[in-house]
Parts: structure tokens; C-alpha cells; sequence
């Protein structure tokens, strides 16, 4: 997407309601006031630890390193393979069957669940869709800045469709390892953040950028733009943009109060849903 949101913020709105005897507790505008958000990373790292889980046990089984080393490993190397053919480095390197159809058949006597790659997919659709939602209803409490809420949901709903769509394409025999790779290179990315306490850097945007352009690629879409030739700060207002269309999806609210919560102008949010809703473009 190459729209530069507008920075407008929303205005205070002042609200009476109707009964000066009501207890201040029982007001939501009152305890909205005096929550705060819970930060990003934090929200992440408890969405986090199931896939951590799961992944530590399928790495056990299958001789693998730990999820933690190997995300390390994933992000020493150039974005491009991270994303493209990760898969299918780390298929060879330990000999593990992701790529092959009758090798995983085979190896599933040796893993702790059945259907492995179903699982697998089922679990982190169910769990990024989660914690998706969960960082998007944390711009409700205002944050001063949403833009690390905005790029973290990014990378999970990317996850997401990378795991859907790694399961549909083994289930019909076409070649896995770009979506794989893909959703290597989102995992690798959100572990990192979680095992270093770093905070949503620089690097986050690009990869959640990085993300949104191979999964329409893997996918056969047709991007709009070459992520490689973007700025930091044009990749911090794509991810923005596209966050601002996700928290659209998920609140179901008019653009303007999208906008407020967000950062993004209402007008870019609709120029942007004008070109998801007639094909023009990926997201």
C-alpha cells in the first residue's frame, strides 16, 4: 500500500450520563479512563507460549533445536530466504520431512500428536486469531503510541493465513515452502521479541511488511509494491495503514472512530478498503 495515513487524533467527547447519583465505578467511560494499555510485547508473550509449546514438542520429537535457537538462526539470514526458503533450509539441514507429503505421513509414528501439520495449523490459527484481537481491544485504553499493537496484530493475522494456506496446499500436493518459509520467518520474528524483552523495533515493521508481500505471493496474488525498496518510516506507516484495516474488521465501527484509535486518517482507511473490496491491489 503506498497511502501516508493522515496524523489526526480523535477529539474529547464529553458525555453525561443522565444520572448524577450513579456510582463512578459503574461508568465504562470511567474505567476506561483509568486503565492502561498493557504493552504489546506483554500481550504477545501471553498469546505466545502455547505455540511455544507445541513447537518445543515437535522439536524433541523430530531432533530439532529449540524454538528459541532456531529463530535466532532464522533471522541471521537475508530477508529474501527467510521468507522464500527458510523451509527448506532447515528440511535438509535436520532431515525432516516438511516439504514431502509421504516422508511426514511416514514420520508421524514419531510425533507426540496426530496429524501434525493439521494441528500445527489449527493451533496457531486459533491462537494468533486470539491475540490478534486481544492487541487490537488494547487501543481502546489509548496507548500513546499504537503503532507496536498495530504491526504485532499484522504479524498474526499474516501467521495466520501463512498457516492456513501451508495446510490447504499440502493437503492438495503443491509445493509448501514459501508459505512455510513465510510463516518461519513471522514465528521467528514474534520469539525473538518475546526471549529478548526487546521492544517493537524498526526491524518488526519491516518484517510485518516483508510478511503481508509473501504471503500474496505464496498465495498468487499480485502486491503492490516491492517491500525492499520502502523506507523504515514508509514501513512503519504501511503496517499502520494495514493495522488500521484490521482493527476496522475486528471492532466493526465506522472509519472515523477506527481512525481515532488508530492514528490512521478515515480517509486513507477507506481508500484502502475501496481497493481491498475490488481487487485492486493486496493488503
Amino acid at each position: 500500500m503506498s497511502g501516508d495515513p493522515d496524523d489526526e487524533t480523535a477529539e474529547d467527547v464529553e458525555s453525561d450520563d443522565g444520572s448524577a447519583d450513579e456510582p463512578v465505578e459503574n461508568s465504562v467511560a470511567a474505567q476506561l479512563e483509568t486503565q492502561d494499555p498493557t504493552p504489546a510485547e506483554d500481550v504477545l508473550a501471553a498469546g505466545l507460549s502455547p505455540l511455544l509449546s507445541l513447537g518445543s514438542q515437535a522439536s524433541g520429537a523430530l531432533g530439532l533445536p529449540e524454538p528459541t535457537v532456531l529463530a535466532d538462526d532464522v533471522l541471521s539470514r537475508p530477508a529474501d530466504e527467510r521468507f522464500r526458503s527458510s523451509a527448506s533450509r532447515y528440511a535438509d539441514r535436520f532431515d525432516v520431512p516438511l516439504l514431502d507429503s509421504d516422508g511426514l505421513s511416514d514420520a508421524e509414528d514419531d510425533l507426540p500428536v496426530d496429524d501434525p501439520l493439521g494441528t500445527a495449523a489449527e493451533t496457531v490459527v486459533r491462537n494468533a486469531g486470539r491475540w490478534q484481537g486481544q492487541l487490537l481491544a488494547q487501543l481502546v485504553y489509548e496507548p500513546d503510541d499504537p503503532d507496536p499493537y498495530l504491526a504485532l496484530a499484522v504479524l498474526l493475522e499474516r501467521l495466520e493465513r501463512a498457516a492456513v494456506g501451508t495446510k490447504a496446499a499440502h493437503e492438495t500436493d503443491a509445493d509448501t515452502e514459501h508459505l512455510l518459509s513465510t510463516g518461519l520467518a513471522v514465528l521467528a520474528r514474534l520469539v525473538s521479541l518475546l526471549e529478548t524483552d526487546a521492544s517493537v523495533d524498526d526491524g518488526t515493521y519491516r518484517d510485518a511488511v516483508l510478511a503481508s508481500y509473501h504471503v500474496e505471493v505464496a498465495t498468487g496474488g499480485e502486491p503492490r509494491f516491492d517491500p525492499t525498496e520502502r523506507t523504515d518510516a514508509e514501513c512503519r506507516r504501511i503496517v499502520r495503514l494495514q493495522g488500521a484495516l484490521l482493527a476496522f474488521d475486528t471492532f466493526d465501527r465506522p472509519a472515523d472512530e477506527v481512525a481515532a484509535l488508530t492514528g490512521v486518517g478515515p480517509e486513507a482507511i477507506l481508500a484502502a478498503i475501496g481497493r481491498r473490496d475490488t481487487g485492486d491491489g493486496g493488503s
